[in-house]
C-alpha cells in the first residue's frame, strides 16, 4: 500500500512525499464496554491498516485525499465546528486542537490516504484515522517525539469533543500502541499499559468477520450503554463504575434496580464481571493456557449477550451480527472454537477463535454467507 500512496501523493500534489505513515485497526480481545468506565481491557492491532503519504504545507491547510473523497481543513481556527460533527474533518481539527492545547506543534499538510480497514464495521477505522492524523503532526512538526498514548488521548478528544461520539480510550490506545496490550483505564489520563506476548500461534487464530451491517445508525444505542452505566455509578457516588466498590453495588442492588432500572443494573453486572475477566485472560495469555483463554472468551461472549445486550436493539431490522455469531458457532462449537461480539456491538464485525488447521474451512464457510473477503485474520 505504501508504494501506491507515494505515487498517489506525487500525482496529486506534484511533489514526492516526505514520509509514509500508517495506523492499524483494532480488535478487543476482552473488556467489552469497560474502557469508558475506567475499567480494564485487552486489545490488539489487526492486520489491516490506513496509510498516508504526506508532506508539509506552509499555509496552515490540511488537504486530504482518501478512499472516500477529498476534503480540506484550515487550522486557522481549532474550536469544534458544528457543521463538521460526524465528519472526518472534525477529527483532523480535534487532534490539532489537542496538540496545540498541550504545547505540541501543528501545521498544514498534504496527505494521500488509502485504507483496507472495513468502515463502520467495528474494527476502529475512525480511531485508526485519528491516530494517523496524530502521527502526521508528530512526524512533520514534532520530530517523532510525541508518545503513542498522547496521540491516543488526542484521538479520543477529537472523537468526543469534535466528532460527537462519547467513546472510551480503548480503540485509540490499541491503534496507537499496536501489538497485544493490557490497558487499565482506572486513571484515564494516564492508563497503565502492559504489552503481552501472544503465545497461541500454534493453538488458534483470531478472525474478524464483517457481517455487512453498519454502525452508522447505532450511535444512540452506544450512548445508551454509557448512560445506563453512568446512572448506576451516580447512585454509587462515583464518576465511573471502575471507581465503584463492587461489594457496595451488590449490597445496594435492590435500590439500584428501583432507581436506574433493570437494564442499567444488568449492564453494570456485566461491567464488574467483564472487568475481572480481563485480569483472568491476561493471566491465561501470560501462562500460555489456551484452554483457559477459550473458556474466558466464552464467558465474555455470554455476558455481552445476556447482560450488556449489545448484539441488536429491539427496533433493529438488520440483525446480521446476531446471525453471524450463530452461524459461526455451528461451525466452531464442535471443534472447540468460540464466536463473540467485540467492540461496540449491535452491527458490523464479530470475532472468532479458530483452532489451527480449521482456518481455511471456517473462512470458506463464513464467506458463503457474507461474501468474499468478509473474513479477516486479525492475529
Amino acid at each position: 500500500m505504501a508504494n501506491g500512496t507515494e505515487q498517489k501523493h506525487t500525482a496529486l500534489f506534484g511533489r514526492s512525499p516526505e514520509d509514509v505513515l500508517s495506523a492499524p485497526g483494532r480488535t478487543e480481545l476482552c473488556g467489552n464496554h469497560t474502557d469508558h468506565q475506567s475499567g480494564r481491557v485487552i486489545a490488539a492491532a489487526i492486520q489491516r491498516s490506513i496509510t498516508a503519504a504526506v508532506s508539509a504545507r506552509t499555509d496552515g491547510k490540511c488537504v486530504l485525499h482518501t478512499n472516500m473523497g477529498a476534503f480540506e481543513v484550515s487550522l486557522s481556527t481549532l474550536a469544534p465546528a458544528q457543521g463538521e460533527r460526524g465528519a472526518s474533518a472534525a477529527l483532523v481539527r480535534g487532534v490539532a486542537e489537542y496538540f496545540a492545547a498541550h504545547s505540541l506543534n501543528i501545521g498544514g499538510f498534504n496527505a494521500a490516504i488509502e485504507s483496507d480497514i472495513p468502515i463502520g464495521s467495528g474494527v476502529s477505522s475512525s480511531a485508526a484515522f485519528e491516530v494517523l492524523i496524530g502521527r502526521i503532526f508528530n512526524a512533520l512538526y514534532n520530530g517523532g517525539f510525541v508518545k503513542p498514548m498522547t496521540i491516543a488521548l488526542a484521538a479520543q478528544y477529537a472523537e468526543n469533543a469534535h466528532f460527537g461520539k462519547p467513546c472510551g480510550l480503548m480503540d485509540q490506545a490499541a491503534c496507537a500502541l499496536g501489538g497485544v496490550q493490557l490497558i487499565d483505564f482506572f486513571d484515564n489520563a494516564a492508563p497503565n499499559v502492559s504489552a503481552l506476548d501472544w503465545p497461541f500461534a500454534s493453538d488458534f487464530a483470531i478472525y474478524i468477520i464483517n457481517t455487512g451491517s453498519s454502525h452508522a445508525d447505532m450511535a444512540d444505542a452506544y450512548t445508551q450503554i454509557t448512560a445506563d452505566m453512568k446512572s448506576v455509578s451516580d447512585i454509587l457516588g462515583v464518576d465511573r463504575l471502575g471507581h465503584a466498590d463492587e461489594a457496595e453495588f451488590v449490597r445496594r442492588l435492590g435500590e439500584i434496580r428501583r432507581a436506574a432500572g433493570d437494564r442499567a443494573t444488568m449492564r453494570a453486572l456485566h461491567f464488574f464481571g467483564e472487568n475481572a475477566r480481563v485480569s483472568d485472560m491476561a493471566a491465561a495469555i501470560r501462562s500460555a493456557d489456551a484452554a483457559a483463554y477459550a473458556r474466558i472468551m466464552r464467558q465474555s461472549a455470554a455476558s455481552s449477550e445476556s447482560l450488556l445486550q449489545n448484539i441488536f436493539t429491539p427496533a433493529q431490522r438488520d440483525r446480521s451480527l446476531a446471525i453471524g455469531i450463530a452461524l459461526a458457532r455451528r461451525y466452531l462449537d464442535p471443534i472447540g472454537g468460540v464466536a463473540r461480539v467485540h467492540g461496540g456491538g449491535f452491527a458490523g464485525t464479530m470475532q472468532a477463535l479458530v483452532p489451527i488447521g480449521a482456518e481455511d474451512g471456517f473462512t470458506r464457510y463464513m464467506e458463503s454467507f457474507f461474501g468474499k473477503a468478509s473474513v479477516i485474520r486479525a492475529i
